[in-house]
């Protein structure tokens, strides 16, 4: 999916990016969401599943990686954050099923976007051959850092209406991009449009994709 131009997902300070994965295919590297050009100089962030089945967020040529193997054929909550405080106290982490198993420090993100700047799901900066296969729903970002027990909200409560603060859960109106994927898509000449949800208008459009893509299979 293409997320369009806008520029609310060129995040530059504290931000939390979530969703559900389900994979089909379980070799190879494989995006899952991208910002920025990250084969430039290390610009914008992504996340994908590794070489080895885990959970990988990128910022700065920096990585915080899980510990847990994503297996084929299971659902998990996968929750990203990158804290911008100064020199060695800038922190990615990565949380599966709401437990934190991946931490990196001292990451010097380089926060200007230039140039050709991806906004992409399950497709890696236009490349192909390492193009996510498998189910993903409830993608979305939040410009603000999601508290450990919001964290814990999203995974034991989820899917939730992240547009409504409930419980631990109170961030709402940070949420800059929401995708629900199928249940908001609309599927018309060949291209499915996912409506976003958050904040940040950047509506996407699928790219190789069918009606019958579509799975009633949710977390």
């Amino acid at each position: 999916f293409d997320l369009g131009t806008a520029s609310t997902l060129e995040l530059t300070n504290d931000f939390t990016v979530s969703f559900w994965i389900n994979e089909t295919v379980g070799s190879g590297a494989r995006g899952i969401i991208v910002c920025g050009d990250y084969n430039n100089n290390g610009q914008g962030w992504k996340i994908q599943r590794t070489s080895d089945n885990k959970i990988g967020f990128n910022c700065a040529f920096r990585t915080a990686l899980s510990t847990t193997l994503i297996n084929t054929g299971d659902w998990f909550h996968v929750l990203a954050t990158y804290e911008h405080n100064t020199g060695t106290n800038r922190r990615l982490r990565v949380y599966i099923n709401g437990v934190l198993e991946g931490t990196s420090t001292g990451v010097p993100f380089n926060t200007t976007y230039t140039g050709t700047i991806y906004k992409q799901i399950g497709y890696p900066y236009n490349t192909t051959g390492n193009e996510f296969t498998g189910k993903l729903d409830e993608v979305s970002a939040w410009d603000t850092l999601l508290s450990a027990p919001a964290i814990t909200e999203l995974y034991t409560n989820g899917p939730i209406d992240l547009n409504t603060n409930t419980g631990n859960y109170t961030s709402s109106s940070n949420l800059v991009a929401w995708y629900r994927m199928g249940e908001e898509g609309t599927f018309s000449s060949g291209t499915w449009t996912l409506t976003d949800q958050g904040t940040g208008g950047n509506n996407a459009t699928s790219a190789n994709m069918e009606e019958a893509d579509r799975k009633s299979d949710t977390p």
